[in-house]
């Protein structure tokens, strides 16, 4: 008996002693943010962030959710409607090392001073983050995208100390002052960036909201302070730079040049508005001729965006009501003065472009003091401009205005 029992004694050792060395204690992992600041290509302007996690036996995966396909058909329509699909990928370090090398942009790491176990959580996360299941997600430039994600998993393994702390810290930036920066040369993409996406963009912004930026996220998780053994640390540690840009400034030009070729085109109609005044009916329609193409095509695009569009940026933009597609019947009366026809329909077009100047000038003037109303000047501006060169150009005759 004795035997026997001294026997499963020996057995359960070595079995205890072989789970031991199939499962050894947990090696130490690292974690860090990866941030590839601006580049050339278009899609990279406003920088991207990962997550890298450092392992024992060379594990070494960057945790990444700026992957979507952008050649595939209709991605454009697709993304002013705000249905353009991301996802989240996995890959190895030299991968996105290399990809971000060949792209010329500057590239650094950030120490998260997590502890071992917020680690392990937010790896599990992740790693669930990446399965088929769970990794698409709908993008939105400004509230969901690569650096948003991580910010928000970051405050679940500081158990909300994330939110806390940046909600409550103003940033003093909108999302349209990113935009200005990130498209300054090009002025053509810009100036639309004035007119089609409404006041919600010029909304002041917490330094929470402002954290899509993935190098805005990088400067401020800085200054999030979290418990560590007894002490508070900066939830990120300090830079370490492993590549630096060898090209130009990938974000050259003007913020405001957007701004300033809109004042530009309404200074024109503004001098054609003045002509309208003063010649012939032909000078007259073709004055109009000319910005009704602008006038209409505009509005036509604002209408198809407030329709289709489910990001909150481009809905609720009074402008919807001062560019309006259905002017394009003032051809008519164009027409009519380009042959040196002043006929009724001058009468009608006259009272019409009264009404529209008039509604179109209440809206703005509430604008200057009701934010719902509001946007930058520059298109308000245009819109005058066109809408006095309406006006001057369908002015009848004196004797037609004259009362009966």
């Amino acid at each position: 008996m004795i035997r026997r029992l001294g026997l499963l004694a020996l057995i359960l050792i070595c079995g205890l002693s072989s789970v031991s060395h199939s499962q050894p204690p947990s090696e130490p992992l690292k974690a860090q943010l990866v941030l590839a600041e601006p580049g050339d290509l278009i899609y990279s302007r406003f920088g991207h962030v990962a997550l890298r996690i450092l392992g024992p036996g060379g594990y070494d995966q960057v945790f990444n959710f700026g992957v979507t396909n952008f050649k595939r058909a209709g991605y454009i329509q697709d993304f002013l409607e705000g249905r353009v699909i991301f996802w989240g990928k996995a890959r190895g370090w030299k991968a996105t090392a290399d990809r971000t090398l060949r792209e010329d942009r500057t590239l650094k790491v950030f120490p998260l001073n997590l502890t071992q176990a917020q680690i392990r959580a937010l790896h599990q996360r992740l790693q669930r983050a990446m399965t088929p299941e769970h990794r698409e997600y709908y993008y939105d430039t400004f509230r969901k995208n690569c650096s948003t994600i991580l910010r928000d998993e970051l405050d679940v393994s500081t158990e909300g100390a994330v939110a806390a702390q940046l909600k409550a810290m103003d940033s003093g930036l909108s999302f349209r002052d990113d935009v200005r920066v990130a498209f300054a040369e090009l002025p053509g993409l810009l100036a639309l960036c004035e007119i089609v996406p409404g006041p919600e963009l010029d909304a002041p912004r917490s330094a929470w909201e402002m954290t899509y930026r993935p190098a805005y996220l990088t400067d401020v998780l800085q200054k999030v302070m979290i418990e560590r053994d007894g002490a508070q640390v900066p939830l990120l540690g300090p830079a370490e730079t492993l590549y630096t840009r060898e090209g130009d400034d990938p974000l050259p030009g003007w913020p405001q040049i957007g701004q300033a070729w809109i004042f530009g085109v309404a200074a024109f109609f503004g001098l054609l508005a003045i002509i309208a005044w003063r010649k012939g009916p032909r000078a007259r329609g073709a004055a109009l001729l000319v910005w009704l193409p602008v006038a209409t095509l505009l509005g036509l695009l604002l209408e198809i965006v407030a329709v289709g569009t489910s990001w909150p940026d481009m809905q609720n933009n009074a402008l919807i009501a001062v560019f309006v597609s259905l002017d394009l019947w003032l051809i008519w009366p164009a027409i009519s003065l380009l042959r040196g026809r002043q006929r009724r329909i001058l009468r009608w077009a006259w009272r019409y472009s009264q009404i529209r100047l008039g509604l179109s000038a209440a809206i703005i003037l509430i604008g200057l003091f009701w934010p719902a109303l509001g946007g930058p000047l520059a298109a308000r501006a245009l819109a005058l401009a066109g809408l006095t060169l309406a006006l001057g150009a369908c002015r009848p005759p004196r004797d037609a205005r004259a009362p009966a």
